[in-house]
């Protein structure tokens, strides 16, 4: 068993081997493991494609909170816009208040997940007799760790930040076209 810096390395150590001595197969570890490689793309589509169907579904929940927070309080966004606040404002109102709820959600998300992700970082998840079940032509370690980083903590609660905000653009912008005459007719 050879290890080398680059692949190209390894192939061309692989061929030497095989052209020096003829009856010696010589195989790199992608080579005999291209099975593990081809499902792991496939295991990140999955992911990408879960990943961005919870986005929607926070999407979908952040607008509609918006949405039914703003009908609730609809004389209230009339008496504004008839005092003469700009609708501009009122839009800017209801993405404060996306804002904070987002802020709320990140710190959530990040306590919540964090904890046990850092869990996961110290100990690992162990995997008893993972190498007699591979075989030796895939060594597996026994336990296996996750690799909590700043970055994807950053990445994730950026995310989240912009999916909350992103979601509530249109229900506030819906919102701060009331007519305030309407609005104030609606009895709260």
């Amino acid at each position: 068993m050879a290890r080398f810096p680059r692949l190209e390395e390894a192939d061309g150590a692989e061929k030497a081997v095989e052209s020096r001595w003829p009856g010696l197969i010589a195989e790199s570890w992608r080579g005999k493991t291209e099975y593990i490689v081809h499902f792991n793309d496939i295991r990140r589509v999955v992911f990408n494609v879960v990943t961005a169907v919870i986005m929607l579904m926070a999407a979908a929940g952040v607008a509609n909170t918006i949405l039914m927070s703003g009908f609730e309080r609809i004389a209230e966004i009339g008496a504004l816009l008839a005092l003469g606040l700009s609708r501009r404002r009122v839009m800017g109102l209801f993405l404060l208040e996306a804002c904070l709820m987002a802020s709320v959600g990140v710190l959530a998300g990040l306590i919540l997940g964090g904890a046990p992700a850092y869990y996961l970082e110290l100990h690992g998840v162990p995997f008893p007799g993972a190498n007699e079940q591979a075989g030796a032509a895939v060594p597996i370690p026994p336990v296996l760790y996750l690799d909590l980083t700043s970055r994807t903590l950053a990445i994730g609660a950026g995310l989240g930040f912009a999916v909350t905000l992103l979601a509530a653009l249109y229900p506030a912008w819906k919102l701060s076209r009331t007519d305030p005459i309407h609005a104030l007719k609606v009895e709260g």
